[in-house]
């Protein structure tokens, strides 16, 4: 603490730095010194001393040193208001309608005394206290524009103002209920008793914590000029609704959409929907809509009791089968299904009601549930990918519903799905819920929400195809890939015994063509005596390889006694004088700890080796190497320069060494160089070796070999190299 604070300063300044240093995570510590800490806390108190009429504060700006004695990367935000409900996740949606990240959001509440004046006289703890106040300081990862930081000023502003008229009227719009409720007991004479008794009890329903009330609106439906019109009651509104137009306007019914004239006109005691914006309060989401019907004597309509609001958690963890409304819908599935309370079906359709989205459920027919309902009950037996859509009567979204064998779900196949349908229907949002079956099958609701000019003409057969071919796992793709390479049994067969046994991030980064390769070399070796195979492959050979930049070859070694160390096999691929880009380990979850060593290699010009005349020398002298039934050296870069093979090679290995002891004045590196240097003529020495020692003895070939060695040694420049020869 500063020590020429006085008595008074240090009285106010103390309590707000341990509540701010409360807040603080301790993972940011390390990253401020204590001036800087101290800087910040002193320049947000003096944002926080004055507050004239109570007014709201905010302010963004970007911190400098000169000025506010610390500074950070990206701006920071500071607001401060009076505590409220909802308070902080209001503000902290409004932030993140900004293009930033949050890098640090500190929220202390501090009980406050304020003289009239409204400069700050006394902090002290926020429980117990006769006024709180909420500030709230934000930091981003960037800097904004002065006109992004106008904007973010504006939206704060404009949620508080909701956001305050949503805890004044927050009572008033509760104590709206008990009225709707005697509205609705009022349509008994054009109603069902199951109908109304089903909206009294929703009503009530909601007033049990399910609901967050943030506008009420009544409606009026009146007569203009010979028109029939909605028109706004401007008094009656709350909340959100409340002084939101100047004047009320006569909307004709003409104007509205089929279904909504419909609605007014005739339609059910009351509708439960989703609204087109999305709340600024609390969460973001779009608002739930409750509208009761007020119908009058003659049995026309003559109001709507709008409610805007959200359904709290309690709402959607609460049971379907025991939610007003719902449990009615339920009843009348079962009704119409004819089932036996108890029975088999009986219970599946209560689980598969269960499984939707209480919204869908809220805002589909019973009919159209039913029929969903009956689809889902034949997919389930027969384990397939399906899908249904269904578009909302108003057109401002589609539900869509893919159904399919649970172990063809993951969270990439999810975000697939999500990018085809906001193509396909034109949706600008999506939501999405999933479901397990307890018979293996998930199931994915997804809400597209569509604006207007949404497609409407789409092919749904063709559309579900295509979600056939996304859902593919990946047994599937190497059931195909295998079939043109071993036929359609062997494929199933290696796809069952093997593609369990590779890990999932094999799976999500390698390309089918490789994997399917893999499984067969690894299904040879475990049926032979081998304990180690070697196989080469280009990736320029395989069609679209993902995320392949730049092509490499691979060279894989195959090996069921586990891993090897880099350094036993890292020599026999450098000797061949090639490049090592990468290596890729794979630990198979089989019973032999089968492991796969995958290694990108390039030639010392970068370029993938020409696997089809050198690839299966170098795989049976890299075996043999790793073995150790041959030895390994540099003059296996003869393997990659000539066509000799390692069996070839050890003849000169052999010249080498007995040449060594005659004449030592050369080392075994060098020696080595001067043949790989010269690769035709190292190529000849072992022809004519062969020659020279073959039982059929053709002098005639000898010669014509020797004098082909003496021939290019007259083009070889260096003399040491010249000397080198048996």
């Amino acid at each position: 603490m500063p020590s020429d604070h006085s008595d008074e300063q240090r009285a106010i300044m103390e309590p707000f730095v341990r509540m701010y240093l409360r807040r603080l995570p301790e993972v940011d510590l390390p990253d401020l010194t204590p001036e800087q800490l101290l800087a910040e806390i002193c320049d947000l108190l003096e944002f926080v001393s004055d507050r004239p009429d109570g007014e709201v504060k905010i302010r963004v700006f970007r911190p400098q040193s000169e000025k506010c004695g610390y500074s950070t990367p990206g701006s920071v935000v500071q607001v401060l208001t009076d505590d409220r409900p909802f308070l902080v996740d209001s503000v902290t949606l409004a932030v993140a309608k900004v293009d930033a990240n949050v890098v640090r959001h500190l929220h202390p509440l501090i009980g406050v005394d304020r003289d009239t004046e409204g400069h700050l006289t006394e902090i002290g703890k926020a429980r117990g206290a006769a006024h709180r106040e909420s500030v709230q300081h934000f930091e981003l990862d960037r800097q904004l524009t002065e006109a992004e930081s106008i904007a973010l000023v504006d939206s704060i502003a404009e949620t508080l103002s909701d956001l305050t008229k949503v805890v004044v009227d927050f009572d008033s719009m509760r104590d709206v209920v008990p009225t709707m409720i005697g509205i609705a007991k009022a349509g008994v004479h054009h109603y069902s008793f199951e109908e109304i008794s089903e909206t009294v009890d929703f009503l009530k329903w909601l007033m049990e914590d399910n609901f967050v009330f943030l506008g009420y609106r009544r409606y009026d439906l009146e007569e203009s000029d010979g028109v029939d019109c909605i028109v706004p009651n401007i008094a009656s509104g709350l909340g959100i609704l409340r002084d939101q137009i100047p004047e009320p306007r006569p909307v004709p019914l003409d104007d509205l959409s089929t279904q909504l004239q419909e609605r007014y006109v005739g339609g059910d005691l009351m509708v439960i929907s989703k609204t087109n914006r999305h709340s600024s309060v609390h969460r973001d989401a779009r608002m739930d809509y409750v509208g009761l019907r007020e119908i009058g004597p003659d049995g026309t309509m003559v109001a709507e009791l709008r409610l805007l609001g959200l359904f709290t958690s309690k709402a959607y963890l609460g049971s379907a089968s025991d939610t007003p409304v719902l449990r009615r819908k339920l009843h009348d599935i079962l009704a119409a299904q004819d089932v036996i309370e108890g029975s088999h079906d009986y219970k599946t359709i209560v689980a598969l009601f269960e499984t939707f989205p209480k919204d869908e459920l809220f805002a589909m027919e019973v009919d159209s549930i039913g029929e969903t309902i009956g689809e889902l009950l034949e997919t389930e037996e027969a384990q397939t990918v399906r899908l249904i859509v269904r578009r909302d009567p108003l057109n401002r979204s589609v539900s869509v519903l893919v159904t399919l064998p649970r172990d063809r779900f993951n969270a990439s196949l999810r975000m697939q799905l999500q990018d085809l349908f906001l193509e396909e229907f034109g949706g600008n949002a999506i939501d999405y819920r999933l479901a397990i079956g307890e018979s293996g099958d998930a199931r994915i609701h997804f809400t597209v929400w569509t604006g207007e000019g949404a497609r409407i003409d789409i092919d749904i057969p063709d559309l579900e195809r295509r979600v056939v071919a996304l859902s593919r796992n990946w047994h599937d793709r190497i059931v195909e890939e295998l079939l043109g390479r071993v036929g359609e049994s062997e494929a199933h067969r290696l796809a069952d015994s093997w593609t369990d046994k590779f890990p999932e991030y094999y799976k999500n980064a390698t390309g089918t063509e490789i994997a399917a390769g893999d499984i067969i070399n690894v299904d040879r070796l475990a049926t032979s005596d081998a304990d180690v195979i070697v196989r080469l492959q280009n990736e320029r050979a395989i069609a679209n390889p993902p995320g392949v930049i730049d092509p490499l070859t691979r060279i894989t070694v195959y090996r069921t006694s586990g891993k090897l160390n880099l350094s036993e096999m890292m020599p026999h691929i450098e000797n061949l004088g090639i490049v090592v880009v990468e290596e890729v380990p794979t630990r198979l979850k089989d019973e032999t700890g089968t492991f796969i060593h995958d290694f990108g290699v390039l030639t010392t010009e970068g370029d993938e080796l020409d696997i089809e005349s050198i690839g299966v020398r170098i795989g049976s002298a890299i075996e043999a190497a790793l073995t150790g039934a041959i030895e390994s050296d540099s003059l296996h870069r003869l393997l990659v320069l000539s066509t000799l093979d390692h069996s070839e090679v050890m003849i000169l290995r052999a010249y080498r060494s007995y040449w060594r002891l005659v004449t030592p004045s050369c080392s075994i590196g060098y020696v080595d160089n001067a043949l790989a240097a010269h690769p035709r003529i190292a190529e000849d020495l072992v022809r004519l070796f062969e020659a020279r020692f073959d039982s059929n003895h053709d002098i005639g070939a000898e010669e014509l070999i020797a004098a082909r060695i003496v021939a290019a040694l007259v083009q070889v420049s260096s003399i040491d190299e010249d000397r080198i020869e048996p």
